[in-house]
């Protein structure tokens, strides 16, 4: 639907030269996949082409009218942009924004990795690490340690930058960090986390073998960032 919006935007302006909508013609011709289930397959030239189209895509599916002045927007810069129709306004040009969210392993001092599931997902066997949006105000590192502390109860202490990731649902940046842990009693906070635990790795070798856990997708920096701490691939 994202997508058809971009399309449709650009076709009502004539930009389709009269012909056939693209994404109209392609509906036709190819089978449609989810990003997850693409970014396995593909190589890293197609997935970054494919993560810039979809963050796009979201962004002229949802904002459609100037935040400033509430007038139609129309695409500019060839779709990396888009300009304001008020001409009392300047036809403003428009970027889109960007969601900063943090998302970080935790260890403690017998480097066991926190794990945990958060309501929200349909795998009840899924778990992953802690994640949320950076509040106005605040810095990555206090994002990480105020995330953690709300969905686990455990304190972090030092905090290292491990790398990031964009992720276009809607359009995020995620930023991975690795954290020292200063508690080790857990305290989920039942609203957004369901559960949580400390595993060793041959704990959490036994939970993968066993099914009773199952790791983040492939298209994700949360997997990347748990084999980092497993110290070799999950496939």
């Amino acid at each position: 639907p994202a997508a058809r919006a971009v399309d449709a935007a650009f076709d009502e302006r004539g930009d389709a030269a009269g012909g056939p909508a693209v994404l109209e013609s392609a509906v036709q011709r190819f089978d449609w996949v989810d990003l997850r289930a693409f970014v396995p397959h593909a190589s890293g030239r197609d997935i970054g082409v494919a993560t810039t189209m979809l963050s796009l895509a979201n962004w002229f599916a949802y904002q459609t009218h100037c935040p400033t002045c509430g007038a139609p927007t129309r695409p500019a810069m060839s779709g990396w942009a888009q300009r304001c129709t008020n001409g009392d306004d300047g036809h403003r040009l428009l970027f889109p924004r960007v969601e900063p969210a943090v998302i970080m392993t935790v260890v403690d001092a017998q480097d066991r990795l926190l794990l945990q599931h958060n309501r929200a997902w349909a795998d009840p066997t899924l778990y992953s690490v802690s994640a949320g949006f950076v509040e106005a105000g605040e810095n990555l590192e206090h994002a990480c340690r105020r995330e953690t502390m709300e969905e686990t109860g455990i304190e972090v202490g030092e905090v290292k930058y491990l790398g990031s990731q964009p992720w276009p649902f809607k359009i995020s940046l995620m930023m991975a960090f690795k954290g020292q842990a200063l508690s080790t009693q857990i305290h989920v906070d039942g609203e957004e986390v369901a559960d949580a635990r400390w595993v060793s790795r041959d704990e959490y070798t036994d939970l993968l073998v066993t099914g009773r856990i199952s790791a983040p997708g492939k298209a994700t920096i949360a997997r990347y960032m748990i084999e980092e701490w497993y110290g070799r691939s999950l496939d």
